[in-house]
């Protein structure tokens, strides 16, 4: 009777939840992703470089990342990095909330796209203040068992 009983409540946590294993996948990597960007004051120059190649590392090769509308990464992998690093290094401290963030797998479970908001605050240079609510459309590819971004579209502000 117990066992039916934890069957029983696995199924209804499953359908409560609502996200698939790969839906579930994709929230894992935009949260990783948000932690990669956020920083909080200085910090080394190994983190920094540890950090651009793991956030690299999210992407396809010649992925588009526009971060405002209009406003986008280089495009080939190293100059990704390299743009991350000059991108981050400006900054003294960034925080990002993402919300609304809702996940759409194709049928093949091959690619899919994601629609969230993110909101950010960052301090450049001490009192530089500046802040906004960016909603972004993600489209992601699944590689080797891994969801990559192949690019990300800022909507809209506000």
């Amino acid at each position: 009777m117990a066992v039916i009983g934890v069957g029983v409540a696995l199924i209804l946590g499953w359908v409560l939840l609502g996200a698939s294993g790969d839906e579930r996948m994709i929230q894992k990597r935009l949260i990783e992703l948000t932690k990669l960007v956020e920083k909080e004051g200085s910090v080394s120059q190994f983190e920094a470089l540890g950090r651009s190649r793991k956030f690299k590392e999210l992407f396809v090769a010649s992925a588009l990342i526009e971060y405002l509308p209009g406003r986008s990464l280089p495009r080939q992998t190293g100059a990704m990095q390299s743009g991350f690093l000059s991108i981050w290094g400006q900054i003294e401290t960034a925080s990002i909330r993402v919300s609304d963030h809702e996940v759409d797998v194709d049928e093949r479970g091959a690619e899919a796209t994601s629609d969230f908001v993110a909101t950010c605050q960052i301090i450049i240079n001490g009192s530089d203040r500046m802040g906004d609510a960016v909603r972004y459309r993600a489209y992601w590819i699944k590689q080797e068992g891994d969801w990559l971004i192949e690019r990300i579209v800022a909507e809209r502000t506000g």
